[in-house]
């Protein structure tokens, strides 16, 4: 079993499928992730769940892997109810609830990517201004005022070399290239490659916010100090501090008007 444990579990999901579907009974969602670098182990620790849930995972898993093993099944701890929760409470710290506060406000920009790459095929026209503002607030809010907060300040509390923190880092990678590859297209007049490039950042986007919020920012801040929490907290203000007092106002009204638009 330890060598399972050790291995990718996107690797993993693929040699054996119904890992997957354990995985998601449990909800945790690796499936759908794009990356999958990470060893089920840490999988396993990034979720947190309760050590009875723990031991039930590890159980069917092993259960799928090895079938003909007798593996002893784990007891139900006396007095447990049958439906505690999967994972150990948690209520984000505030300079966490923050970032996903700036989390919901990306995704508001997101919803609108639907209805904006449909009206370019619909027209065969390119409203550049509009595309122009569109990417102005991914890089202005979603990269600058928020991704960097996290690469930045975040993840100078955790462990760089921990392999969901690699894969936090090539989403963000991979989303600026979707922006630069969407911004030439702009240039070009290539609406095709327009609206590929932005249905590919949303994409990446939805699926890098569920990792954030259900995965990385509760193992992170579960392991914060008291102290840690306050020192966080002054870092993202003095980063604040840093830019121009209307700028979140400003991308928050942008992000109106496309909802008013597009309503």
């Amino acid at each position: 079993m330890d060598k399972y444990l050790k291995a990718g579990v996107k690797a993993l999901i693929e040699e054996h499928p119904p890992i997957g579907e354990i995985l998601d009974r449990y909800g945790i969602g690796c499936v759908p992730c794009t990356v999958g670098t990470c060893k089920l182990e840490d999988v396993v620790k990034f979720h947190h769940l309760t050590p009875h849930r723990q031991a039930r995972l590890t159980y069917e898993i092993e259960k799928a892997l090895c079938p003909d093993r007798d593996v002893p099944e784990p007891a139900v701890p006396e007095g447990a109810a049958a439906d505690v929760p999967a994972e150990i409470p948690y209520s984000p710290s505030p300079p966490v609830r923050r970032l996903v506060a700036e989390h919901d406000n990306i995704k508001r920009l997101l919803a609108a990517i639907p209805a904006i790459t449909a009206e370019i095929e619909r027209t065969g026209q390119l409203d550049a201004d509009l595309l122009r503002g569109v990417l102005d607030f991914i890089r202005g809010y979603a990269d600058r005022f928020h991704h960097l907060k996290e690469e930045d300040i975040l993840f100078d509390y955790a462990n760089k070399d921990e392999e969901i923190i690699k894969v936090i880092y090539q989403d963000h990678d991979a989303a600026r290239g979707y922006v630069r590859a969407a911004a030439e297209a702009i240039e070009s007049g290539d609406a095709q490659a327009v609206c590929a490039n932005l249905r590919n950042y949303r994409a990446l986007l939805t699926e890098h916010i569920d990792k954030e919020d259900g995965v990385l920012y509760p193992y992170l801040d579960r392991g914060l100090t008291t102290s840690q929490v306050g020192q966080l907290f002054q870092r993202f203000n003095e980063a604040e501090s840093q830019v121009d007092a209307d700028v979140p106002a400003r991308y928050l009204r942008f992000v109106e008007e496309l909802e008013r638009r597009y309503a």
